[in-house]
């Protein structure tokens, strides 16, 4: 059987926000009673340990809009689905980030909000270049 469209969005207005809470949640947790293991290296501060953060900041957040977009695109334009999954992503960087400075064992740092805003410009250029390649793509293939 398969899935009709119908289908097919619902599942995507399932992952997005999952997704969301997901992330809300690893990035909120207690610095020393972590809620679950998130491989994050253990141990001092470090160039290895601080690249780790950062990588991981960078992917979800791309990730985030890359979903959000995906999800959005089944109700609005291309361009209005892309432009609110960036400030849904903004907001969830920013609130959480500024949000870590209240529980303990955590604080809020300017490289990982930098790298949270790195992740989301990422996939904002790589969805319009993968936009702009299928529209193009599309005229060649018709004419």
């Amino acid at each position: 059987m398969i899935p009709s469209n119908k289908s097919l969005h619902a599942v995507r207005w399932l992952i997005s926000p999952l997704l969301t809470l997901v992330l809300v949640a690893l990035l909120l947790q207690p610095g020393e009673q972590s809620i679950t293991d998130t491989g994050i290296l253990q141990g001092p501060p470090g160039l290895a340990r601080d690249l780790f953060f950062i990588a991981g900041h960078i992917g979800w957040f791309g990730l985030l809009v890359v979903l959000w977009r995906w999800t959005l695109v089944t109700r609005f334009h291309t361009t209005s689905a892309l432009v609110l999954a960036v400030l849904i992503a903004l907001v969830v960087g920013t609130s959480t980030e500024f949000a870590q400075t209240l529980i303990p064992n955590r604080g809020a740092t300017l490289v990982d909000l930098l790298a949270n805003y790195v992740g989301i410009v990422l996939a904002v250029v790589s969805v319009r270049y993968y936009e702009t390649r299928s529209l193009t793509a599309r005229k060649q293939f018709n004419n």
